[in-house]
């Protein structure tokens, strides 16, 4: 068998962890909190957003991130929630490439990519188990262009457990 590297253990578990998805329960009428209801996200930078969807800038297209849910979402049932950084792929290269993605439910987390560049895309796909209507928030981070965020209201049926 076959000894990996370091750096090609790292690129296994990194794409596992993607193509597996990751699970919470959701559910939380909390408020996004300090770090996250402001314009900067927790480590002090400004949030990037879309100004007008009607007219994306160049920067927007290959930045904002685009947050997908296979439908319908029904309570207590696990969601893939799919995550993708820009309209138009963004480069993945040492000296310019996405760092990370998050996906949010109001303030909960539901997971966190780090994302290694040249052997990765910016695309992630999540489990998520919501209880009630949330808005899901992605966040992403290019190592140039800075923190970007997307929303995306999400309805769900059925009570949870039933």
């Amino acid at each position: 068998m076959k000894e990996l590297s370091r750096r090609d253990f790292m690129k296994a578990g990194v794409a596992t962890a993607a193509s597996l998805g990751l699970t919470g329960v959701l559910g939380s009428s909390k408020s996004w909190g300090k770090d996250y209801g402001s314009d900067e996200d927790a480590g002090g930078k400004p949030i990037q957003r879309i100004k007008d969807p009607a007219n994306l800038t160049p920067a927007e297209k290959k930045h904002s991130p685009l947050i997908q849910v296979q439908g319908p979402v029904k309570a207590g049932e696990p969601t893939k929630v799919t995550v993708s950084v820009g309209r138009l792929m963004h480069p993945m290269e040492a000296k310019h490439h996405i760092m990370w993605v998050e996906l949010y439910a109001g303030d909960e987390k539901i997971a966190r990519l780090d994302i290694e560049p040249e052997v990765s895309r910016p695309v992630a796909t999540f489990t998520a188990v919501l209880l009630k209507p949330t808005t899901l928030r992605a966040l992403e981070e290019c190592n140039l262009h800075g923190v970007w965020e997307e929303t995306l209201e999400v309805q769900v049926s059925g009570p949870a457990g039933g």
